[in-house]
């Protein structure tokens, strides 16, 4: 699920407003991304996060991109991501 940490690559570090135009603060503008190597991958990593404590941001599923995602908060409120290139 994870890139390979001797390919950066395939490591990307993005800067951004926070999606929901709120004031930035931790978790809210900042988030932790994970390539998946399929969807299977993604919901699987959705449901997991949600069986242990994680609230839902985003349920898996295809974007504006064209690319599959879920969105997680866990119990400390970071947020993080799953992503499934499909093109």
């Amino acid at each position: 699920m994870l890139c390979p940490k001797n390919n950066p690559d395939e490591i990307e570090f993005y800067v951004t407003k926070p999606y929901n135009k709120e004031v930035a603060t931790y978790g809210n503008g900042t988030m932790i991304s994970f390539l998946a190597d399929s969807t299977k991958s993604v919901d699987n990593f959705h449901a997991s996060a949600l069986e242990n404590g994680g609230v839902n941001e985003g349920l898996p599923g295809i974007r504006s991109d064209g690319n599959y995602y879920a969105y997680m908060r866990d119990p400390e409120g970071n947020k993080i991501c799953a992503k499934c290139n499909s093109k």
